[in-house]
């Protein structure tokens, strides 16, 4: 399935979760969420063990499974159902953020969750933030799940990682903006030179992390991949989904296009064969390179 059929399949899933818990009166986001992530808890545990893990799922007597099934590094673990991912991206995106950055852009956003959580784990605020989403359904529950809570600034924009298009952005130069994408460029089999030369070209400075499944991309014959990159690799490539993204900030860091400041290898746990790797770039060159891996 392409990408955008794929989450255009999936927000409409959710979204339909979303409405039923809406429809019952509910107007408080983060109780909104929590009782959206109820919802979903067993089905996505029952659905990791259907696919990738052997075994039936442990339940509590009240139907919730007992643990999460996830992968890092190159092992698979089971950790405490509600441990807590998006309030690492929360934090990660928060550390990067300078005083007096325009705006801050999730490209990928889908309902708007991780925008939703940075701000209620404590992240900047005030501050303008976008959500560019490629599928209706994810950018009509983002809209709505947004206008519960007065205080987000959020504007939801249509985005395509193929044809990629800043102009949401206004014809204003900008002078500091902070991008990040989550398990969405994943979905893009060749993602384009010119996302990141947009990017970069959207302001004097910017700031882009990747929180994206591409651990596999970093395996060589110097460094090949344990057992979690080789199965990463094949449920990437049976799936049609991104390859490139490695190759492609390097290339641009070697041109002095961006500079590839970190790199962290499978460090989130995400379903058991696709762990969240984490790489930050800057625009243009500077003295100091950081991390190279």
């Amino acid at each position: 399935m392409a990408g955008n059929d794929y989450y255009e399949s999936e927000w409409g899933r959710t979204r339909e979760i979303f409405d039923g818990i809406l429809a019952g009166g509910e107007t408080c986001l983060p109780r909104v969420l929590k009782l959206h992530d109820r919802r979903r808890l067993a089905e996505d545990e029952i659905k990791v063990h259907r696919n990738f893990v052997r075994g039936e799922v442990p339940m509590t007597p009240f139907g919730e499974p007992f643990q999460r099934t996830v992968s890092m590094g190159e092992a698979i673990h089971h950790l405490p159902l509600h441990a807590d991912f998006l309030a690492i991206v929360s934090r990660w995106v928060s550390a990067f953020y300078e005083p007096g950055m325009d705006c801050i852009v999730e490209l990928g956003a889908g309902y708007g969750r991780n925008l939703f959580e940075l701000y209620l784990n404590g992240g900047p605020h005030p501050v303008r933030m976008f959500a560019g989403e490629v599928t209706e359904n994810g950018r009509t529950l983002a809209g709505r799940l947004k206008a519960l809570e007065p205080a987000l600034d959020i504007t939801v924009v249509p985005f395509d990682y193929t044809r990629p298009d800043f102009s949401f952005l206004g014809d204003k130069p900008l002078k500091n903006v902070l991008f990040f994408t989550r398990h969405s460029i994943e979905q893009v089999e060749r993602v384009p030179r010119d996302l990141f030369t947009g990017m970069v070209a959207a302001a004097e400075k910017v700031t882009c992390l990747h929180f994206e499944p591409f651990g596999f991309q970093l395996s060589s014959r110097v460094a090949p991949g344990g057992a979690i990159s080789v199965e990463q690799e094949k449920f990437i490539s049976r799936m049609h989904w991104n390859a490139n993204l490695v190759e492609t900030v390097r290339e641009l860091d070697e041109e002095g296009v961006l500079t590839l400041r970190h790199t962290f290898k499978n460090v989130i746990g995400e379903d058991p064969v696709s762990p969240t790797s984490i790489m930050v770039w800057t625009a243009g060159k500077t003295e100091e390179q950081g991390d190279r891996k």
